[in-house]
């Protein structure tokens, strides 16, 4: 009797291990699936409310046309070398030519060139969705998907000249979250390649230089070959466009006209006036003395609010999510000073949208363990009832016509958003 009891036990052993171990697994898996369906939906939803006309009648936009699409159709891959506004804009480029490469009809350009601006968006957003499990957040899906959600204008989205502000978040993101994200790649050499793209990509491997020569200061001590890689990649593309800035750009940024006294404070007081609904008349224009104290009374506060959330933060790299934007609006604002008070974010929102994304982190990374759902639907109707500077419908401008008559040579200018931008091609080569 005890040896069948004793073999009985032991016969249920296995059985009763391979059930727990195997069903927390199988959980964690359908977890994480639903977890990426949700990204990807969120992040629709957020680009379809703001441009919705990017979906359903794609145009080209600003950039998009004279330089990246017309300086491929001029130069080919050559087009990769070229820099524009003093600087490479290494993955617009490669989007260019890679739809390009394929032959896409000529007519499809503009959606194939928004749809790349959807799956860049996907892509930051499976790897802001991996940071957060990193971090172990309860909001995890709120941090991956909250920068399409914040409060800038909507020219920044669905164009590829703009996506490199959103790519640029990776950068932050890498080294935000540090080390540990990288060293537990199962693929270094396809993150490598990611920093290395992305930090020839705009301005903004230039700005992060200075913080990540801080983080080899402080963490020097620590410091390994493989861990001073990516630091070195991003190092050595700052270099590389800070040079081409530097003695190649006669790129002008800068704006005429008289600057406003107090220039600087009123760069705040019109972005908060903007964000309390001033602008679109839910609340109306007061005193100019009472609206500047209004104002600098609730910038005031959500520093605050901010710097409270940034102290409940643990990771020991939080001060990359304070000195990002630091940097960022520095730039900016040295470059139009002292006309900076034309720069807004609901009017020249790529300038404000990765400091606008770190401060939803930190408030999201700090209020992770107190925050409830009803904080995320305040939040998101706040946001709805800002729709009128938060989306636009660009109407058709006959795009797949002017490309008609433009292989017919019967056109070579093509007329694209936003009004008055024109731009030339090359003449149309039959394949």
């Amino acid at each position: 009797m005890y040896g069948y009891i004793h073999a009985t036990k032991r016969a249920c052993v296995p059985t009763i291990k391979k059930v727990d171990i195997c069903f927390p697994l199988a959980r964690s898996n359908n977890m994480k699936i639903r977890d990426y369906i949700l990204v990807v939906l969120i992040i629709f939803i957020g680009l379809f409310f703001r441009r919705h006309d990017a979906f359903t009648h794609a145009q080209i936009y600003a950039e998009d046309g004279p330089i990246f699409f017309a300086q491929y159709m001029e130069q080919g891959v050559g087009c990769l070398l070229t820099p524009y506004a003093g600087y490479l804009h290494t993955i617009p480029r490669l989007i260019a030519v890679f739809w390009g490469t394929l032959g896409i009809d000529l007519e499809n350009i503009p959606f194939c060139y928004n749809m790349s601006y959807f799956a860049l968006c996907v892509m930051i957003g499976f790897v802001l969705l991996k940071s957060a499990r990193k971090l172990e957040l309860k909001h995890k899906i709120l941090f991956a998907t909250i920068f399409p959600f914040v409060p800038v204008g909507p020219e920044m989205f669905m164009n590829i000249t703009n996506s490199i502000w959103v790519t640029s978040l990776y950068l932050v993101n890498f080294l935000f979250v540090g080390y540990s994200y990288y060293e537990d790649e199962k693929r270094k050499g396809l993150t490598l390649l990611a920093i290395l793209l992305v930090s020839l990509t705009g301005p903004f491997s230039l700005l992060m230089s200075p913080i990540v020569v801080l983080i080899i200061f402080l963490e020097r001590k620590s410091m390994t070959l493989t861990k001073f890689i990516p630091m070195g990649i991003i190092l050595a593309c700052g270099a590389t466009q800070f040079i081409l800035i530097k003695f190649f750009s006669n790129h002008d940024r800068t704006i005429p006209g008289t600057p406003e006294k107090n220039h600087f404070l009123k760069l705040i007081q019109y972005n908060i006036a903007d964000l309390i609904y001033v602008r679109n008349g839910l609340i109306p224009s007061m005193e100019p003395l009472v609206m500047t104290i209004i104002c600098l009374t609730i910038f005031a506060g959500i520093t605050y609010m901010i710097f409270r959330n940034y102290r409940r933060i643990a990771e020991k790299r939080k001060y990359v999510l304070v000195l990002a934007p630091i940097m960022y609006m520095a730039s900016f604002i040295a470059v139009f000073w002292p006309m900076e008070t034309v720069v807004l974010a609901f009017g020249c929102p790529r300038y404000y949208f990765v400091p606008y994304t770190c401060a939803a982190w930190i408030l999201i990374i700090g209020s992770d363990g107190i925050m409830r759902i009803k904080d995320i639907v305040v939040y998101f109707i706040y946001f709805a009832l800002h729709a009128n500077n938060m989306r636009f419908n660009y109407m058709d401008k006959g795009w797949k016509q002017q490309m008609k008559e433009y292989k017919e040579g019967k056109r070579d200018e093509i007329d694209i958003h936003p009004e008055g931008w024109k731009f030339r091609l090359p003449q149309y080569k039959k394949k």
